[in-house]
């Protein structure tokens, strides 16, 4: 189960420390701390550049334990062995400096203890273990007012969600819930946080995505919501056009594809960002008519991201990049003949030819660039052979020409080829080191084996062309901008 914990570990490299083996070791074997070894470690993992503090073989604690657990100061402190603790170790635990508290091995917890735990001061307070919970213990966590809350609930009623939504805290994480119903959304979207997460849905209703979507900032000049439903794989045009009403930041990272009704759906999106990661089908036509719609913002976003309002994976399935901007990207068969051709210009693709493995050409459409409802993909004849046009791309300076087949771009070759540590960036420009002028000339990776695996040409720090190899020393794909 994906967690911001897992996410926070994930995101450091975690350092060793040789000098709490003994420690660790004791630790394993007894499932137990002594106060001087809580002390020792605390101590030494606040000295160095670690940013978790595994403890998770801990089987038990007392309170003068947790009392030197506390004093951790750094990133994560693990304590997922705990299935119990008592009033007074929560208490303890409630001032520890650490930036997230991970307790998921809790399976049960009263009411004590959760007033105890709601307490905690820091930034991310995670009972992913936690099942179950009676009303008094929901009505105590409740309180907690740090970063995000996470829990570990498997169901969750009416009567829970409201008092939950009714938290100061900035997030509420409930990714084991597998379904909800209407009511229980209507009660989470009156949540005043930041981010309500609720990624073990793997299909909601239209009803449920309607109440999902009334979530609204706290007060008018904060950012908006940020709504995760990462556990949907697909959606129906009816969720879509529910979910696109939402006015803030809708996360839908794993779904995979993207029919037309989807599309033009979530191009009525009102919201500052939908990011959809992970999206590996869709037609050219609704990509463009997406990116489109989704370019600017609208008069409910005051914090838009980078100019536009998504989010989407560099590369489908088919190999078209949906990061690029203009020129050409071609893909090669093992054989060297020309696989795709798919041409960009001001991020729309505007046109994608195909051939397949005999030479033959397949595809050849040209695709709408502006509007909800431009024109369709338009299809020529795909009986002719493959011609194998001549690319055109901008020539690097006057020098002879290469005489390479038509296939490959006519650029000029500077003299020398260069390792990406003879480059530097600066304002992300790349100068040679030791020149002030910027780079002209082809920078080179190499697999470990020496040979080429991606050459860059630049032109006056411009990138013009870029061409990748693999294992075997075959074009794989050519770049032009």
């Amino acid at each position: 189960m994906k967690t911001l914990i897992t996410t926070f570990a994930l995101g450091f490299i975690t350092c060793a420390m040789p000098a709490m083996a003994e420690v660790l070791g004791n630790q394993k074997k007894a499932g137990t701390l002594t106060v001087q070894q809580a002390a020792e470690m605390v101590k030494k993992a606040n000295e160095t550049p670690q940013y978790h503090l595994d403890l998770n073989r801990l089987k038990s604690i007392e309170p003068d334990v947790a009392r030197e657990l506390a004093k951790y100061n750094n990133g994560a402190l693990w304590m997922n062995g705990l299935t119990s603790i008592n009033k007074e170790v929560a208490e303890e635990l409630a001032g520890c400096m650490a930036y997230a508290l991970s307790l998921d091995g809790l399976t049960s917890m009263d009411k004590d203890v959760a007033n105890a735990l709601a307490k905690f001061q820091s930034k991310v307070l995670s009972i992913n273990g936690l099942a179950s919970i009676d009303k008094k213990a929901v009505k105590e966590l409740a309180k907690f007012k740090g970063y995000r809350l996470i829990l570990g609930l498997t169901s969750l009623d009416k009567e829970d969600a409201r008092e939950f939504a009714k938290g100061e805290g900035n997030g509420l994480s409930f990714d084991r819930l597998s379904s909800i119903d209407k009511e229980v959304a209507h009660e989470l979207s009156r949540f005043m946080g930041f981010t309500l997460s609720l990624d073990g849905l793997t299909s909601i209703s239209k009803d449920v995505a309607h109440e999902l979507a009334k979530l609204r900032p706290r007060y008018s000049n904060t950012p908006s919501k940020c709504l995760r439903l990462d556990g949907l794989t697909s959606i129906s045009k009816e969720v879509a056009q529910e979910l696109a009403k939402f006015p803030g930041q809708l996360m839908l990272n794993h779904l995979k594809s993207m029919n037309s009704e989807v599309a033009r759906a979530f191009a009525q999106y009102r919201g500052n960002r939908l990011e959809i990661i992970r999206l590996e089908s869709i037609a050219l036509d609704d990509l463009n008519m997406l990116k489109s719609a989704l370019q600017k913002p609208v008069y409910e976003d005051t914090h838009s991201f980078g100019g536009h309002r998504y989010n989407f994976a560099r590369k489908l399935k088919d190999g078209t990049d949906i990061s690029k901007k203009n020129g050409k990207l071609i893909q090669f068969h093992q054989d060297g003949s020309k696989m795709t051709e798919t041409v960009y210009t001001n991020s729309y693709v505007v046109s994608r030819t195909e051939w397949n493995e005999e030479g033959k050409l397949t595809k050849a459409e040209k695709y709408a660039v502006d509007g909800f409802f431009g024109m369709e993909g338009q299809s020529v004849d795909t009986d002719q052979e493959n011609k194998d046009p001549q690319d055109s791309t901008v020539q690097l300076s006057e020098t002879p020409q290469d005489s390479s087949p038509p296939s490959t771009p006519n650029v000029a070759k500077p003299e020398r080829e260069y390792l990406p540590q003879d480059i530097i960036f600066q304002a992300g420009i790349p100068y040679l080191r030791g020149e002030n002028e910027p780079f002209t000339g082809i920078c080179v990776v190499n697999w470990q084996s020496g040979s080429k695996r991606l050459e860059t040409r630049y032109q006056n720090g411009k990138p013009v062309l870029k061409s990748t190899w693999d294992e075997d020393g075959n074009l794989i794909e050519k770049e032009t901008y």
